[in-house]
């Protein structure tokens, strides 16, 4: 069995783009920046109803509310 048998491939559409806007743009006006590509991340995860993320990337997750971080 492949890793990849088990893995679902999301396209990349407009909609997560706007996601990651709005997340963007309420973290600026707290001040706090995050790299695109996280943004991106967590656009998608919370317009499919993930909440939950696995990183070791901590800082940057954390800052968005909507999102639970575990990190090892």
């Amino acid at each position: 069995m492949s890793f990849l048998e088990n893995v679902n491939i999301i396209p990349a559409v407009t909609f997560f783009a706007l996601d990651a806007a709005r997340i963007g743009a309420a973290l600026k006006k707290k001040g706090i920046t995050i790299d695109p590509e996280d943004l991106i991340i967590a656009g998608m995860m919370l317009n499919f109803g993930i909440s939950k993320i696995v990183t070791r990337n901590k800082k940057h997750f954390e800052a968005i509310k909507e999102l639970k971080v575990i990190s090892y």
